[in-house]
C-alpha cells in the first residue's frame, strides 16, 4: 500500500470536515484535521445547491490542513450522500490458470467487470457508480472469504453496486476542481461509514448502521459476513431544525443553535425573527420537535425492515443527527428492540485508528475516517475531468477510459457521428432488383489534445477532445445509365459487314440513344445479344416460321424456317452475348412440310412380333390416320394447325398378320406354326391389338406333338 498521506473530505449538508491521514499497513494515523460550516444553506438533503459557497468552505478546510502540514494538497477522496440512491447486485466470472496466483490486480479487474454489468442494467439512465461492496467471492464455485493469494480454475464475485444521479456526483467533482483538487477516489457515504464502523469480523451479525446527518439518513445492513443492502431516507437533522424554526419563528441558523442546546436539560434562550427574546425549557422544545422526530424514526425503521425482511439484531447510530436526545430509544421502540440494542457510536469504535484527535471524536467523525479507509482500500472510483468541445465532463475512471466513454458521457448519439449516406436508388435491371447506395459523406474526425485520434484512444485527466461532425453525402447523388452499363460500342462483323455495336438499352420500356439520368424505381433492359446486333445491322427480314399441329390432342411444333447463327465458326444462338471482336454469320434455313408418317412417334403404325425367337415388326393393317376428320395416307403433308388422330378401323385377328409374314415363312412350307398372343397359345381367330405381343414359332422350335400339344391350337400358313 502507498505510504502517501490520504486527504479525505466529508462534504456534508451542514459542515465540511477534512482529515489527512498516513497509512501504516491497514491502519491510519491522523496527521491533520479541519472543519468548516457552510455559509447559510449551501447544501440541502446532501445535494449541493450553491457551488461557490461550498467551494469557499472546502477551500477554507484545504488551506487550514495545508497550514498544519506545511505542504500543498492536490488530490482528495470524497463521498456522496445517498440521495436518489440506486443499488444493483451483479456477478462476474473469470477463468484463471491453476499456475497463476490470484493477486489484487486480477481481483480489481473481476470486480470492475461485475460493476460494468450493473452499469449496463442502467443504460439510458444518467447515473454514476459511486461505490460497491463485496457480497461473496467464489473459487471454483465454492464461497471463500478472500481470493487474494489463492489458486484455482475459475473465480467469481457477487457485489452490490451503488449509483447516484450524475447531478450529485458532478457537483461534488466540480467543487473539488474549483478548489484546486483532483478527485482521487469517490465512494458512497454509507459504504465509507460501514467500512469504518462495522469491520468484516462484525458482519456475521445482522446489524443496521444508520448515519443520520443533516440532510439524509443513510442506511447499511450486514448479515452472514457481508453487506446485504444500502438505502437512504431523505430526512435527517435539518428536518428537526426546520420544525424548531417553524414552531418558534426562528431563522435556520438560530434554530440550528437551539437544536444543539437541547442536549441538556436546562433552559434555552433565543431571539426570534421579530427581535423578541424567549426562554423555554429544553424538554418543552423537544416536545414541539417530537412529532417530526417520530416521522423520521418511523421512516428509518420502515426502510430497515423493508430491506432486511425483519428487525435487525442491533442498530448502530452515527452522524451528527444521532446526538439528538432520545433518538436511540425511539428507534429501538420502532424496531421492537431492547434499548441496549440501539447505540450511538463514534470514532472510538474504529480499531484501525492509532489515535483519535478531540475534534474527530464522536459520531460525526466516523464518515471522514471511513472515506480515508475507502481510499486506502480503493473500492471507490477515481474521476477524470475531460474537456469535450469546451464542455466539462466528469467520468469514472475504470482504468481504461476511452474517448468513446467521454462521447457517451456528453450525451452524443454515436449513430449521429457516422457519415450520412445519400439516399439509395433502387433499380430493376433485366428483371432483377438492384439497390445503388448514394455517395457517403466524410467521416467524423476526433481530435485529442489537438491531434487526430480514434474513439478507442485512452484518456487521461484533463484531456481535451474536439469532435468535427461528419459531412453528409449528397442527398440526390446523380445516377446515369453509363454508371450501370458501358455504352461504348464494340467492333463486330456480321455477314461480312464491319460495324460498331452499342448495347440496346431500354428505360421503362422505351429505347434510348446515348446516356441519361436515372431516378428511383426505373427499370432497365440491357441487350447485347446477337438478336439486338441483327436489329442494328438491319437484318430484320429474316423471320422464323413454325408449323403448329396436334397429334391425338397434344400440341406439336415443327420448324419450317429458322435462323442459323455461327460465331467465329461455331454454332451460336440469337441470345448469345456479343462482347466485341466476333465474326457473326446469320442465315436462314428452310424446311419442307413434314408428312403424317414423319411426325408420328416411331413404331406407331407397326405390330411387334417374334418369329423363331427374333423380333419382327410388320405394318398394322387395321390402323387408320385422320387429319382434320378425314382419313389420310402416311405420306400426306401436314397442314398448319392440323388435328391428327390415330384409330383402329376394325377388329384385328391373328389371321390379319399371317399374310404380312409370309415372306418370313418361305422355305418352311409344311412346317406347323405355333402362335402365342401375350404369352398365350392362339389360333387365327384370336383378337389382337396394336400393342399385343405376338410370337410365331415353327414346329421344330415348339413343343413335341403329344396329347397336350395336340390339344393346343395350331394354324398352318395358307
Amino acid at each position: 500500500m502507498s505510504a502517501n498521506p490520504i486527504f479525505a473530505l466529508d462534504i456534508g449538508t451542514r459542515n465540511v470536515i477534512g482529515i489527512v491521514a498516513r497509512p501504516d499497513g491497514d491502519r491510519l494515523s491522523i496527521l491533520a484535521i479541519a472543519m468548516q460550516e457552510h455559509e447559510e444553506r449551501a447544501m440541502r438533503d446532501g445535494q449541493i445547491h450553491d457551488i461557490p459557497k461550498v467551494v469557499r468552505a472546502v477551500r477554507h478546510v484545504k488551506l487550514e490542513l495545508e497550514r498544519q502540514l506545511g505542504s500543498p494538497l492536490t488530490q482528495v477522496a470524497i463521498a456522496a450522500a445517498g440521495r436518489a440512491l440506486q443499488t444493483h447486485r451483479a456477478r462476474a466470472k473469470q477463468d484463471v490458470g491453476l499456475e497463476n496466483t490470484i493477486d489484487k490486480e486480477r481481483l480489481r479487474t473481476l470486480e470492475l467487470k461485475a460493476i460494468q454489468d450493473a452499469v449496463g442494467s442502467l443504460r439510458g439512465d444518467d447515473n454514476h457508480c459511486v461505490g460497491y461492496s463485496i457480497v461473496h467471492y467464489y473459487l471454483d464455485g465454492q464461497p471463500i472469504t478472500n481470493l487474494e493469494g489463492q489458486r484455482g480454475k475459475q473465480i467469481e464475485v457477487e457485489l452490490i453496486a451503488t449509483f447516484l444521479p450524475r447531478v450529485v456526483t458532478d457537483s461534488l467533482v466540480a467543487v473539488c476542481h474549483q478548489s484546486g483538487l483532483e478527485v482521487q477516489n469517490l465512494t458512497l457515504e454509507p459504504i465509507a461509514a460501514i467500512n469504518a464502523a462495522v469491520p468484516p469480523n462484525m458482519r456475521a451479525l445482522n446489524l443496521a448502521l444508520i448515519d443520520i446527518g443533516a440532510g439524509t439518513s443513510d442506511i447499511a445492513l450486514t448479515q452472514s459476513g457481508t453487506v446485504i443492502a444500502y438505502a437512504m431516507v431523505p430526512q435527517a437533522g435539518d428536518s428537526l431544525t426546520e420544525a424548531i424554526a417553524e414552531a418558534y419563528l426562528l431563522d435556520f441558523i438560530e434554530a440550528e443553535r437551539v437544536k444543539h442546546a437541547l442536549a441538556g436539560d436546562g433552559a434555552v434562550t433565543f431571539t426570534d425573527v421579530l427581535g423578541l427574546d424567549h426562554t423555554f425549557a429544553a424538554e418543552a422544545i423537544r416536545q414541539h420537535v417530537r412529532p417530526t422526530l417520530e416521522i423520521l424514526i418511523k421512516q428509518i425503521a420502515e426502510q430497515i425492515v423493508a430491506l432486511n425482511g425483519k428487525a435487525p439484531s442491533a442498530a448502530i447510530l452515527i452522524g451528527g443527527g444521532s446526538l439528538f436526545p432520545a433518538i436511540g430509544p425511539m428507534l429501538a421502540n420502532a424496531l421492537g428492540l431492547p434499548e441496549n440494542r440501539v447505540a450511538v457510536r463514534g470514532t472510538e469504535m474504529i480499531k484501525r485508528l492509532d489515535s483519535v484527535p478531540e475534534l474527530l471524536a464522536g459520531p460525526m467523525g466516523v464518515t471522514p475516517v471511513g472515506i480515508a479507509l475507502a481510499a486506502l482500500e480503493a473500492p471507490g472510483f477515481r474521476f477524470l475531468t475531460i474537456y469535450l468541445d469546451n464542455k466539462v465532463i466528469n467520468l469514472e475512471d475504470w482504468g481504461h477510459t476511452k474517448v468513446v466513454d467521454a462521447l457517451i458521457g456528453a450525451g452524443y448519439n454515436l449513430d449521429e457521428l457516422a457519415p450520412k449516406v445519400a439516399k439509395t436508388i433502387s433499380l430493376t435491371i433485366n428483371g432483377e432488383p438492384k439497390p445503388f447506395p448514394g455517395s457517403p459523406g466524410a467521416h467524423t474526425r476526433i481530435l485529442l489534445n489537438g491531434q487526430p485520434t480514434t474513439a478507442d484512444a485512452a484518456l487521461n485527466d484533463g484531456a481535451r477532445i474536439t469532435v468535427l461532425r461528419p459531412i453528409p453525402g449528397e442527398e440526390d447523388a446523380p445516377l446515369r445509365v453509363s454508371d450501370i452499363v458501358d455504352l461504348r460500342p464494340v467492333p463486330v462483323v456480321i455477314n461480312g459487314l464491319a460495324m460498331d455495336f452499342p448495347p440496346l438499352v431500354k428505360v421503362n420500356g422505351t429505347s434510348i440513344m446515348g446516356d441519361r439520368q436515372l431516378t428511383d424505381g426505373d427499370s432497365l433492359q440491357i441487350d447485347r445479344s446477337v438478336k439486338a446486333l441483327m436489329v442494328q445491322a438491319g437484318l430484320t427480314e429474316m423471320p422464323t416460321a413454325t408449323l403448329r399441329y396436334w397429334v391425338d390432342g397434344e400440341p406439336r411444333e415443327y420448324p419450317l424456317r429458322q435462323i442459323r447463327i455461327a460465331i467465329d465458326g461455331k454454332e451460336g444462338t440469337l441470345e448469345t452475348e456479343i462482347r466485341g471482336g466476333e465474326t457473326v454469320e446469320a442465315s436462314q434455313q428452310l424446311f419442307p412440310h413434314p408428312t403424317v408418317g414423319e411426325v408420328l412417334p416411331p413404331g406407331t403404325n407397326a405390330i411387334a412380333l417374334r418369329l423363331n425367337d427374333r423380333p419382327l415388326a410388320v405394318p398394322n393393317p387395321a390402323l387408320e390416320i385422320h387429319m382434320d376428320g378425314e382419313a389420310v395416307a402416311v405420306d400426306t403433308p401436314i397442314k398448319d394447325g392440323a388435328q391428327i388422330r390415330r384409330q383402329l378401323g376394325r377388329r384385328m385377328t391373328v389371321a390379319d398378320i399371317l399374310p404380312l409374314i409370309q415372306d418370313e415363312l418361305d422355305g418352311d412350307e409344311g412346317d406347323e406354326l405355333l402362335i402365342t398372343v401375350d404369352g398365350k397359345f392362339a389360333d387365327t381367330s384370336t383378337a389382337i391389338t396394336a400393342t399385343s405381343l405376338i410370337e410365331v414359332l415353327t414346329d421344330e422350335e415348339g413343343e413335341p406333338d403329344d396329347d397336350e400339344a395336340g390339344a393346343t391350337r395350331r394354324a398352318r400358313a395358307d
